[in-house]
């Protein structure tokens, strides 16, 4: 049985005024990457995809820089910028 992490997601200035949030709580199984959360906040904000595409998005978890394939966990903070 998988047990769930909370992380939170942080937007930029551009990002939010697409989401309408500056951040949100995210509930994940534990064992998610980074790109499953990503799949999951596109498919919810489908704008943020056609507004920037791909490179157009930059990724921090916790204040570092990140890659997509990385496990997230209980109570990480993701940045995501939009240029």
């Amino acid at each position: 049985m998988n047990n769930s992490i909370k992380v939170k997601v942080y937007y930029n200035d551009k990002l939010s005024d697409i989401t309408q949030k500056d951040f949100e709580s995210v509930i994940l199984n534990e064992g998610s990457l980074l790109m499953y959360l990503l799949k999951n906040i596109f498919i919810a904000h489908p704008q943020i995809e056609k507004t920037f595409p791909a490179g157009k998005l930059g990724f921090k978890i916790n204040g570092k820089p990140s890659i997509l394939n990385i496990l997230l966990l209980d109570g990480d903070g993701v940045e995501i910028d939009g240029f």
